[in-house]
């Protein structure tokens, strides 16, 4: 039997829409609940800032007309989150359509916010963090109206099959941490390594990428390999696990460490450095960017994996994550990304 969908499009007060959703998915569709209302789906547009929408099933228009008289006559709405919600809401518009069974099954497919509501900064929402160094090709600038890459595809591909919307925070691996620890994020997707010490401090999602450790050279350079790296001037990132490594198992001369890994690499090429360490997946992209580097080769013994990274104990958020990363992987969308960025087929095992 066919039902009747509304579809209710609500624009909001300039920034309440946190607020808005929060008094919705706390309040609101509880109460729509006990009152018997089927909630398709609820959340926050990806077109405007200031605007979400609200999904409802009806057995029919006259079935619609006496569930909202009786609802929004009551007083527990009345009484209850009626004046706060109202008073952020500049106007809306409903749309009544017929759809079958089958169709509407496709728009519950996903929990919405309030059956089962994650712990989100911004109800319906994904704070994600990404390095403003730009590890391509996990992903270009954050501040680039052109973002884009590997990582961006994969969350934005996880969001959608939680119908989350997503917004994106960009700065240096550094504040990234303190902003994770604050709870200013609601997780990092950016090149982030799983190490034992790390998951002493963050939980982490299944690990998504595989890597190892890779030596960056100029051209015309005669270092082939990290026993090679002995008195010479190597760069890396600051407070990574290519700098972990460095300073435990190469005797270099100098070490230099670098915010950006594009200010390590202009090193490089300028003659200042003598290798830049990275990790495989990056340093493959910036020789293919700079004519005049090349890969010197990887380092046996640092295979490593990258995962989403959490505040520790976030681990509502965490199953979400690796269950949408498990169907991602499932249904062939992940090897779509993989070949779009990497240009190769995924590995399977």
């Amino acid at each position: 039997m066919n039902k009747m969908i509304e579809i209710r499009s609500y624009n909001l007060k300039s920034g309440t829409r946190r607020e808005f959703l929060r008094l919705m998915a706390e309040e609101a569709m509880p109460m729509l609940q006990r009152w018997g209302v089927e909630v398709v789906r609820f959340g926050p547009s990806l077109h405007d800032e200031d605007s979400c929408y609200l999904i409802r099933a009806y057995d029919g228009l006259k079935e619609r007309q006496e569930s909202q008289d009786a609802f929004y006559g009551s007083d527990e709405w009345k009484m209850g989150p009626r004046e706060a919600i109202v008073a952020l809401i500049d106007n809306y518009t409903s749309v009544v359509i017929e759809m079958d069974e089958r169709t509407l099954d496709g728009l519950r497919v996903r929990d919405p916010i309030m059956r089962n509501p994650l712990p989100l900064i911004e109800p319906g929402v994904l704070t994600i963090g990404v390095d403003a160094a730009a590890p391509l090709p996990m992903h270009s600038d954050p501040a680039s109206p052109d973002f884009k890459g590997f990582e961006v595809d994969l969350i934005n591909a996880v969001a959608a099959r939680l119908g989350l919307s997503v917004k994106y925070r960009g700065a240096l691996w550094s504040d990234l941490i303190s902003d994770l620890l604050a709870e200013k994020i609601d997780l990092i997707c950016s090149a982030a390594t799983i190490t034992a010490e790390r998951k002493k401090i963050f939980d982490f999602s299944k690990p998504y990428l595989d890597l190892q450790l890779a030596i960056v050279v100029r051209n015309e350079s005669l270092i082939n390999a990290w026993q090679d790296l002995h008195n010479k001037i190597v760069g890396v990132r600051i407070a990574t696990s290519q700098e972990d490594f460095l300073r435990s198992y190469v005797k270099a001369g100098a070490i230099h460490t670098f915010h950006m890994n594009t200010e390590a690499y202009a090193t490089l090429q300028e003659g200042k450095l003598d290798a830049v360490i990275d990790d495989s997946p990056i340093a493959k992209s910036f020789v293919t960017l700079n004519p005049k580097l090349r890969l010197a080769g990887t380092i046996a013994g640092t295979q490593a994996q990258y995962g989403v990274m959490f505040k520790k104990g976030n681990q509502e958020l965490c199953r979400a994550i690796n269950n949408a990363l498990t169907e991602i992987q499932a249904d062939g969308a992940y090897a779509e990304f993989y070949k779009k960025w990497f240009g190769e087929n995924v590995q399977v095992d």
